[in-house]
């Protein structure tokens, strides 16, 4: 049994005919019909009962089809889990930009910063100098872009001189 094999079982249960089993799959109907007694074969069972209208799947079929169902979730489940693993993890920065700033000068500074690091996503909320500050205390950003005056002795801080703020 292949994962070939079980994709063309599914599209058949799903369609319940191997006309339109192989429309869906852009295959031609005799290697779908192929693969379908391999794998009845394989198994010793009939998987669809076929009838004028079409195929009606077996109670074998629907084990079948469940299972296979199973397989290609853990399938995907295991490939996002292995990129998760390999691609570097995704890094959140908050900021709170006074409004000047987060109009005038922070879509060209993410833009820069994204380029050469592209797994870091910038959320960025416009609010006043007090309140800026208070989510700073609070932990709630990560950045803060204030206009001064405000107490230079409690945070980190770098002056911005930017023509674009009047400040040269």
């Amino acid at each position: 049994m292949t994962l070939k094999q079980l994709e063309y079982f599914l599209a058949i249960a799903e369609t319940e005919s191997i006309t339109q089993a192989a429309e869906l799959l852009h295959v031609s109907q005799p290697p779908l019909s192929l693969q379908l007694k391999a794998l009845e074969d394989e198994f010793g069972v009939p998987l669809f009962e076929r009838t004028r209208k079409g195929l009606t799947i077996t109670q074998s079929g629907r084990l079948l089809e469940q299972r296979a169902q199973e397989i290609f979730e853990l399938i995907n489940q295991t490939i996002n889990e292995v990129r998760s693993k390999t691609v570097s993890p995704r890094v959140e920065i908050r900021v709170g930009a006074v409004n000047s700033v987060s109009n005038r000068l922070i879509p060209s500074w993410i833009y820069t910063y994204k380029c050469s690091n592209p797994n870091v996503d910038i959320q960025v909320s416009e609010s006043s100098t007090p309140d800026i500050l208070f989510s700073l205390d609070e932990r709630k950003i990560d950045l803060g872009i204030v206009r001064e005056p405000f107490n230079k002795t409690r945070y980190n801080y770098r002056q911005i001189h930017d023509e674009a703020l009047g400040v040269p």
